[in-house]
């Protein structure tokens, strides 16, 4: 049986940030799903591998660039 590694990030906030998110998320290769609740957003991204350095090297990748992101909403 072939391991499967997965990473799942939740993300809540003003639908007015969510674009730059859903966009770099999926120029990352991340699968999201949306729910409204509200005023806000919620996002769900997930990542998924066969190798886990693959994965690994994919999320970090992520989680800068919404660094990027989150640094520019301040």
């Amino acid at each position: 049986m072939a391991e499967e590694h997965a990473m799942v990030l939740r993300w809540s906030g003003p639908a007015s940030q969510a674009a730059a998110f859903l966009n770099v998320a999926t120029e990352h290769g991340a699968t999201v799903t949306e729910e409204t609740k509200g005023e806000e957003l919620h996002l769900e991204f997930t990542m998924a591998s066969s190798d886990l350095q693959e994965l690994r090297d994919r999320v970090d990748a992520l989680l800068v660039a919404f660094t990027t992101i989150e640094d520019s909403l301040s």
